[in-house]
């Protein structure tokens, strides 16, 4: 069995693939490189591989890129399963913090100030409006015991990190002192959905690499999902020239959706009345 090794491969040439076909008989039994998957790119065996790694490890660094920014740019556009009310099933606006409440019983899910509210009108005042478990007399009772060291921190945070938590995972690039470890947790949030990691992704190809192009791709899909910095990012880049005014209309249409489609009459209600106190809530 003879193996084939494209040095400039374009995965659309047919010649190339005809050409695999004759020098390997056998192509259906030759193995892809595990980072490229290019495919013209076939080996027999791993000493095959190790012999023509010279030839195909720029073509092999440039497609890894290539996939890496695909993945990176085409995941994680809409917002996650956590950004959405459990009772109206709804977005949350943004910041999602300052819009929702977090209940001792049901740590996973946010209920939105509308549903809070609405709650509380129906006479629920010390119960949690979702599964309506009652609350505890304290916030002390209610919250789980606070690790004693940093490192028992890190290793709870890693375990939501391991669960694909995109919160925690915020969380830890946070606590990485190292750029390069917190830049690649960013990622891994904000391909996950998470709106405040991809944001300040478009701010670390801004402000460390100066990277314009990249920066405003963070800040375009950010934008769409109705957070407002991110907008103004965009019109900032705008008034540089670093943005087109149809990216800037693009961005602007995808945040008004985003906006239009987290609103309810509950929640400019309880916005309206924002001196409302929930004790029991944590957060």
């Amino acid at each position: 069995m003879s193996c084939y090794v494209a040095a400039s491969f374009t995965p659309t040439s047919a010649t190339l693939l005809q050409q695999l076909r004759k020098s390997a008989p056998d192509a259906a039994k030759l193995k892809n490189c595990n980072a490229c998957f290019l495919i013209g790119v076939k080996y027999c065996s791993v000493d095959c591989q190790k012999i023509h790694r010279k030839l195909h490890k720029k073509a092999c660094k440039q497609r890894v890129a290539e996939l890496k920014d695909e993945a990176l740019f085409t995941q994680g556009t809409e917002r996650p399963q956590f950004d959405f009310c459990p009772i109206c099933l709804l977005a949350i606006p943004m910041s999602v913090d300052d819009h929702s409440k977090w209940y001792f019983c049901c740590m996973k899910n946010r209920v939105c100030n509308g549903c809070a509210y609405a709650a509380k009108r129906q006479g629920l005042f010390n119960t949690c409006p979702f599964c309506q478990t009652t609350a505890p007399k304290t916030n002390d009772e209610a919250r789980p015991p606070r690790p004693k060291t940093n490192e028992e921190g890190l290793a709870l945070i890693q375990k939501r990190v391991d669960a694909r938590d995109p919160e925690a995972t915020t969380h830890l690039s946070c606590a990485r002192q190292v750029k390069a470890m917190a830049n690649l947790y960013l990622e891994k949030a904000a391909k996950k959905g998470h709106v405040g990691s991809r944001h300040n992704l478009g701010g670390f190809e801004l402000k460390e690499n100066r990277n314009f192009d990249r920066a405003l791709r963070h800040y375009m899909i950010s934008a769409k999902t109705g957070f407002n910095p991110s907008l103004d990012l965009v019109r900032g880049l705008l008034t540089l020239n670093r943005a087109t005014k149809t990216q800037y209309a693009e961005a602007l249409k995808g945040y008004q959706d985003a906006v239009e489609e987290t609103k309810s009459s509950q929640r400019e209600e309880a916005a309206r009345l924002d001196h409302i106190i929930f004790p029991h809530v944590i957060g």
